[in-house]
């Protein structure tokens, strides 16, 4: 591995350091994880900004409204219909 500085460089990288943005879902009260909202998708609307709100307000219901966001912003950023609903498994648990 290629040091710099006299440090080995991928153990400085911050975007080695930094926590999993996708972790939307930290410990309760209880120190276990929260449950996923579930959004019901199958036999609606299949147009991907339908999808995208349905899983935002399904996400705001819960009083997830960081995730909400969040979510709404990672899904625009998405090449691919596919990539929207792969994103939106990890928010929510899809029926």
């Amino acid at each position: 591995m290629s040091e710099i500085k006299g440090t080995n460089y991928f153990n400085n990288n911050s975007f080695l350091n930094k926590k999993n943005k996708r972790d939307k879902y930290p410990l309760n009260h209880k120190g276990t994880k929260r449950d996923k909202p579930i959004v019901k998708l199958i036999g609606t609307d299949g147009n991907v900004f339908s999808i995208i709100g349905k899983v935002a307000k399904g996400l705001k219901d819960k009083g997830l409204d960081t995730e909400a966001r969040d979510f709404r912003t990672l899904a625009m950023e998405q090449s691919s219909y596919g990539d929207v609903l792969s994103l939106a498994s990890e928010y929510v648990e899809i029926r």
